[in-house]
Parts: structure tokens; C-alpha cells; sequence
């Protein structure tokens, strides 16, 4: 299960409440962040919603998480916007329905558009399986590309399966070999095993050819 992501970037005040949180002196961060939290500082309300949804020095309390998830959310913190999102597809602090399935496309579509890998490769996934909304594989295709444009194995290796499967593209070894290709150098396991697999169905030129655009990490086009 992907976890949420912890901010970064905190300004110099809230250097205390970060120094207590990763010493694990929750108590003391806690005291720390929630002032700068309620006067809208959107890295002590993330913080604040991972204290909260993990139970650390607080117990466990999803609506409170999401409460200030939503409040950094709402102010543009991609952090926040896909740890929301996160929620709102796990069905944690909320009703697992159809509407909250289109609230995790939203929120995962404004981290992403801010260019967070994660929530890239989570809204590729939304748009292919058909979650919160009409199965589209070329919108999840394109969401694939940015995050793996940036080396995020997951969604290197979705590309991949969708140009070895011909799913929302057509079929395409040389560039299912690449993309394989690319996320097995980050270790993924399964790309390497599917790297060798798609390789038994390609000629030696072929394959020589997607090695070369392994080589490539902005490529035209694909």
C-alpha cells in the first residue's frame, strides 16, 4: 500500500517542530505545529494530518487527518493534495463510494498538474481502471509519461505493460522493452521479469533499438 508523503521545503520557524517530529517527540511537535497550523501554515497542517492519520503523539483519527489535509489542500500544497487523495481512494475518514472515487481523481489531479510523480502514476491508474469516473487509457497513458519522465518506476513500468498489452496504444515491443527497461535499472522486479519476457518476442535489431532509447530520458513523441 503507497503511503503518504511527508512535506518538505518548511520554513526556518517551523524548524523546532520538524527537528521534534523526526527525533519521534511527538508531544513536542505537536505543540510545536498546531499554532502555525490554525494560522494557516499549509507545511504544519500537513504535518498535522500525518500526525493524525499514523497516531503519533495523537491518537488515530482519520477525519481529523483529512480535515487538515484538505486545509493545506485547498491552498495549493501538492503534499497534502495527494496524501488527500490518498484517503479519499483507500476509503480512509470516508465512505468508499463513487463520489468519494471522483473526489481522489480531483485531488490527485491537482498534485499532479504540480508535477508529483505519485500522484501522477495513482491518477494513470484512476483513468485506466475506470475509478471515479469513465475508463480513458489515453489519459491515463499520458499521466504514465509525466511520471515516468521523472523516473518513477511504477508508472515506467505501466507504460510498458500498456505497449506490450496494446492497451489505450497500439502494440509496441520496442517501446515496452524501454520502458521495461527503465524501471528494472531502479530495481522493479516484475518490469525486469516482463523486460525478459517481451525480449523473447523481439528480433536481436529490435532490441538493440530499445536499448538505445533507454539512453533517451526526454524522448520525442512516446
Amino acid at each position: 500500500m503507497m503511503a503518504l508523503l511527508i512535506p518538505s521545503g518548511a520554513q526556518a520557524e517551523l524548524r523546532t517542530a520538524r527537528e521534534a517530529y523526526a527525533k519521534g517527540d511527538y508531544a513536542a511537535a505537536l505543540r510545536e505545529f498546531q499554532p502555525y497550523a490554525e494560522q494557516g501554515d499549509v507545511t504544519a497542517q500537513t504535518y498535522l494530518g500525518l500526525m493524525y492519520y499514523r497516531g503519533l503523539g495523537v491518537p488515530i483519527d482519520y477525519g481529523k487527518a483529512r480535515e487538515w489535509f484538505l486545509r493545506a489542500a485547498k491552498q495549493g500544497k501538492a503534499t497534502a493534495q495527494f496524501n488527500l487523495g490518498l484517503m479519499y481512494q483507500q476509503g480512509q475518514g470516508v465512505h468508499r463510494d463513487e463520489f468519494f472515487s471522483r473526489a481522489a481523481r480531483r485531488w490527485y489531479l491537482e498534485a499532479a498538474k504540480q508535477g508529483d510523480t505519485r500522484a501522477q502514476l495513482n491518477l494513470g491508474v484512476l483513468f485506466e481502471k475506470g475509478i471515479g469516473g469513465n475508463p480513458d487509457p489515453a489519459e491515463a497513458r499520458e499521466w504514465y509519461l509525466r511520471a515516468a519522465q521523472q523516473e518513477n518506476a511504477g508508472a515506467q513500468f505501466n507504460l510498458g505493460r500498456m505497449y506490450h498489452g496494446g492497451i489505450g496504444v497500439p502494440q509496441n515491443h520496442i517501446q515496452a522493452h524501454r520502458w521495461y527497461s527503465r524501471a528494472a535499472a531502479q530495481g522493479h522486479e516484475a518490469a525486469s521479469h516482463m523486460r525478459d519476457s517481451v525480449a523473447r518476442e523481439m528480433t536481436a535489431r529490435q532490441i538493440a533499438e530499445a536499448q538505445k532509447l533507454v539512453q533517451q530520458r526526454k524522448p520525442k513523441g512516446h
